[in-house]
């Protein structure tokens, strides 16, 4: 019988020993997925049983029924994974790490590529792109789609390892075939653009973010309106962004926000609205886009004398903070241009938020950029929780 099917299946056998008449047996099998399952099984884990949760889907509930599973099935590793998966979203950071690597330790190829996650991220941990990429390749390696896109990115764009952009193209279109929407968008980006070698094809861009949106990622979604609003791969409809950008925000993805806010800002496909383009770009650094953490300071710095300086140099070190891959130098640059009354003030509200107390030395900016970071940690302990 299916998995979860209502009626139970009669199995008949029969028992035999040695020369003996045989004796007729029933037995009623009615499978069940297991409440932590439910709760936090990932998608495309090949060692999973259920089509899974997204970070964001994983419920307050999970934590106590994976316990449950663990303490009932010590010996599957499946269970540990998916208990550091809701620890993790509940924000125990340490507790995760230690049922991720059991579970790793234990066989179950998902842990370990949540291993690389936690060393590239620095959640939980420093940032380690070497150690990272060692636990991706191992991923990659054993077939998960997971793995393999991670992987592939870091050959392809030389992330911590020497640049293989053959390789890592080639394991991003495996993931894709796989249905992994990561490896999907990631894609688009490389034809949209033309990458490392590979000439730009914006109509193949956009079939990749098309499937993806097929399958209901908030990322696709958000990649494939800004595409609609340039006119990349597709006719301009600033109306088809707008609606993307709307859907992809309300499901939770981090820089759908921004991109809305953009439009607000300069009044593209709407009228101009400055007071939501501010809104919406405080929702957008409150869920990790720095961008808009960079775009929200250059708004209110905008306002010239009626400016909100240690409110500029709130977002600057927000900006900075979340910008891991150091894609945003001017961040720094122009938080380093204030005077040290605003840097003050800033920092001051900006320790009052923490709930412990954090050892930041060093000069004053590298000082807000530190705090800012503990602050949106406090509140988000994993970057793809959305």
């Amino acid at each position: 019988p299916q998995i979860g099917a209502v009626k139970p299946l009669s199995v008949g056998f029969e028992i035999r020993a040695d020369n003996t008449p045989s004796k007729p047996a029933t037995m009623k099998l009615s499978p069940s997925v297991d409440a932590c399952d439910r709760e936090a099984g990932e998608p495309l884990d090949l060692q999973g049983v259920v089509p899974g949760l997204l970070p964001n889907e994983i419920s307050s509930n999970a934590v106590d029924v994976c316990r449950a599973a663990v303490k009932a099935y010590p010996d599957v590793a499946r269970f540990r994974y998916q208990l550091g998966r809701a620890l993790l979203v509940a924000g125990k950071v340490d507790e995760a790490k230690k049922a991720i690597q059991e579970a790793a330790d234990m066989g179950h190829v998902r842990a370990v590529f949540e291993l690389g996650y936690l060393n590239a991220t620095g959640t939980g941990m420093p940032v380690n792109r070497k150690q990272a990429n060692t636990f991706y390749a191992a991923a990659s390696d054993k077939g998960d789609p997971y793995g393999m896109t991670s992987w592939g990115r870091a050959l392809f764009n030389g992330y911590g390892v020497d640049r293989d952009a053959t390789k890592g193209l080639d394991l991003l279109l495996k993931a894709a075939a796989m249905g992994h929407t990561y490896a999907m968008n990631d894609l688009a980006a490389i034809f949209t653009e033309g990458r490392n070698g590979v000439p730009a094809d914006p109509a193949r861009a956009v079939a990749f973010l098309k499937a993806g949106v097929e399958r209901q990622d908030m990322y696709s979604m958000n990649l494939l309106g800004r595409n609609y609003l340039a006119g990349t791969g597709v006719e301009k409809d600033p109306k088809s962004a707008l609606e993307l950008f709307q859907k992809s925000m309300d499901l939770g993805q981090p820089y759908a926000p921004g991109s809305l806010a953009r439009m607000y800002r300069d009044g593209v496909g709407v009228q101009q609205d400055l007071a939501e383009a501010q809104r919406l770009f405080e929702v957008a650094t409150d869920r990790g886009d720095q961008s808009a953490a960079y775009d929200r300071a250059a708004l209110e710095l905008q306002r010239g004398d009626k400016a909100d300086q240690p409110l500029a140099v709130r977002y600057l070190a927000f900006a900075a903070a979340l910008d891991l891959r150091n894609e945003l130098p001017n961040a720094k640059a122009t938080l380093a241009k204030f005077g040290t009354k605003a840097k003050t003030a800033a920092l001051k509200k900006l320790r009052g938020e923490l709930k412990s107390k954090i050892a930041a030395n060093g000069s004053m900016d590298d000082q807000l950029i530190k705090v800012a970071r503990a602050v949106w940690e406090q509140a988000n302990p994993r970057r793809d929780l959305f």
